[in-house]
């Protein structure tokens, strides 16, 4: 397997991991789950997030990007970079601290209830 192809494979699995993890955005996205809670906020949840961050992370480490178009190279960084963000975010317990705005899970999900386009009787089942 090319460099290209295990990060494309990589890149595959952090996109499954964020719609397991963040089933909010995978609905935001058009995806369809059948996850019951939108928002897995416990402290195993992010626990996990941490954990798996920090593998993703690794494997990304061993991919040598220097050979990548501009924009395999960009995704390359921003991926590193989100990675990183999971994990430092975590270890400064950001996921304790109350928010300095409104915007918690309610208006989260009232954002995208708004963006939503409901095209039958079971996708509007899931917001009652």
């Amino acid at each position: 397997m090319t460099e290209l192809e295990n990060f494309s494979t990589l890149c595959d699995e952090y996109w499954q991991f964020v719609c397991e993890t963040e089933p909010l955005k995978a609905i935001m996205a058009g995806i369809e789950t059948k996850e019951a809670l939108l928002f897995k906020v416990s402290l195993q949840d992010f626990e996990n997030r941490y954990d798996r961050a920090g593998k993703f992370l690794s494997r990304l480490n061993r991919i040598n990007p220097e050979h990548f178009d501009t924009t395999a190279q960009t995704s390359y960084s921003l991926l590193q970079h989100e990675l990183e963000v999971i994990r430092l975010h975590y270890e400064v317990k950001n996921h304790l601290r109350p928010s300095l705005f409104p915007m918690g899970p309610d208006l989260m999900l009232k954002y995208a209830a708004e963006l939503t386009v409901l095209t039958s009787v079971a996708r509007a089942q899931r917001y009652l």
